[in-house]
């Protein structure tokens, strides 16, 4: 599917965020070779975070040099099989490859194609390359100075980029800054990759009993956060600098937009829907609107709970795009959204953002926005209180608000433990909303938060009047 996405539907970039034994490496060297052999007279290049260590991962060690001779039995493969793919595969070497040169770390293919190998110290010399393809590996470990020399050569030849590697411990780093690009640019593609697709090393999947097992060792040494980043291939909100240690991520599938496993925080939409037919004149409705033409306009919809104090997320709004940030477009989109929940909702914006309002009034006269005054200009003010609500499971988002756990996952303090003016939009909006619903922690009655395995929402084994007898227990 991957090799998919960057040859038949040609991506520009792609982005693989990946667990430990992938196998990332192995499919940059494939991708490399086809590039090569599909395309006549390609120059593409393999970048590792310097040439030594590019050099350690794929060259002295012959994966790529022999890619085409240099073949392992699998495990199952049977000696014929394994006799056959190296007779196919010295046939292949012989057919595509040229010649190999050890010093330059570069590989001819008889159609005028090359293949090199090169390190991102160098960034020097990325002002004068003119790639047909280019592939980062281990891209976290990277100097941005080669990316950012390289970046617009890209475009003499449309050279397609694929990065692979890890994540990194800490979200502010020029990996997450880069991948947040491919994700929100049109023509570019984004997956997260844990390590168990791998279905040679786990041939169980998530299930596998030596990925378990491997899951069990990391949470026995107090190491489960080390895990998530290094085998699921998630970032974990963790650490002195995190604003919101206590946030519950959930687990993603190879393209990264499907969840696998949900989490205390995140739902699925499903069971939000659920949840709303149960009392349903106790639920209030909220939207609350970062406006902004510059960066980004961001919405927030929820519902909240006059009864039992929780607050459900239902849907947001995200847009970077500077066309598609006037007023009438945002608001036309919030109010085809609202529609979907409730007749009657609260709608709330930052004062500073009068003429989003203004604006808003003029094109329809039914809208009315107020403006949010209270703290508004005090970073903390609700920051804490949305913190003992993931505590104390009262807040739950949909699965539909990516950009809103995106957002929570990676709001850091600075260096000097600052609380950053930067990839806060939702959240921003999200205190606009508490701040609006006057929101307090006393329930009118007692809340109790569902086991998790009572219900299981993915084997659809429950119709929805089912379920929602089943959130009636809330109310007893």
């Amino acid at each position: 599917m991957i090799l998919q996405v960057m040859l038949d539907d040609f991506a520009k970039g792609t982005f693989l965020r990946c667990g430990r034994k992938f196998s990332k490496t192995e499919l940059a060297i494939v991708f490399g070779h086809l590039m090569c052999m599909y395309f006549p007279n390609s120059h593409g290049y393999y970048i590792g975070p310097t040439m030594k260590h590019a050099g350690e991962l794929v060259w002295h060690n012959r994966r790529l040099p022999d890619f085409f001779t240099k073949l392992r039995q699998y495990a199952g493969e049977d000696d014929e099989d394994y006799r056959l793919r190296l007779i196919r595969g010295r046939a292949l070497n012989k057919k595509w490859v040229l010649k190999v040169n050890n010093a330059e770390m570069r590989k001819y293919f008889t159609n005028g194609s090359w293949f090199k190998v090169d390190g991102a110290d160098n960034f020097g010399n990325a002002n004068g390359m003119n790639p047909h393809f280019i592939i980062y590996d281990e891209f976290k470990l990277h100097d941005p100075r080669f990316h950012e020399a390289m970046e617009p050569n890209l475009t003499t030849n449309k050279a397609p980029i694929l990065i692979v590697g890890t994540p990194p411990e800490g979200s502010k780093t020029y990996y997450t800054k880069i991948e947040k690009d491919f994700q929100m640019s049109r023509g570019f593609k984004a997956f997260c990759l844990p390590s168990y697709i791998n279905d040679i090393i786990y041939p169980g999947g998530r299930k596998d009993p030596d990925f378990l097992e491997l899951e069990q060792r990391y949470k026995d040494r107090g190491e489960e956060d080390v895990f998530k980043r290094e085998y699921l291939a998630q970032y974990v909100a963790g650490g002195s600098r995190a604003i919101f240690p206590v946030f519950e991520g959930p687990e993603y599938d190879v393209t990264g937009d499907s969840i696998v496993e949900y989490s205390a925080h995140v739902r699925p939409h499903g069971e939000i829907l659920a949840k709303l037919e149960v009392g349903p004149s106790d639920w209030e409705y909220y939207a609350a609107y970062d406006a902004g033409t510059v960066t980004c306009f961001a919405a927030i919809f929820a519902a909240v709970n006059s009864v039992t104090k929780e607050v459900l997320f239902l849907d947001e709004i995200y847009e970077k795009d500077q066309s598609k940030t006037t007023s009438k477009q945002i608001y036309d989109r919030a109010r085809v959204i609202m529609a979907e929940y409730s007749d009657d909702w609260y709608e709330v914006y930052d004062n500073a953002a009068a003429w989003f309002a203004n604006e808003v009034h003029h094109e329809y006269e039914d809208a009315s926005l107020i403006p949010c005054t209270k703290d508004i200009n005090v970073k903390e003010s609700r920051l804490g209180m949305i913190k003992d609500a993931m505590i104390y499971r009262y807040f739950k988002l949909s699965e539909k608000c990516k950009w809103a756990r995106w957002e929570i996952e990676n709001y850091y303090k600075d260096d000097k433990g600052r609380i950053p003016k930067e990839d806060d939009h939702l959240i921003d909006a999200i205190r606009y909303l508490y701040n609006a619903a006057n929101y307090d922690f006393v329930p009118q009655v007692e809340f109790k938060e569902i086991s998790r395995t009572s219900y299981n929402f993915m084997d659809d084994i429950a119709t929805e009047d089912e379920y929602a007898n089943i959130i009636g227990d809330l109310y007893e």
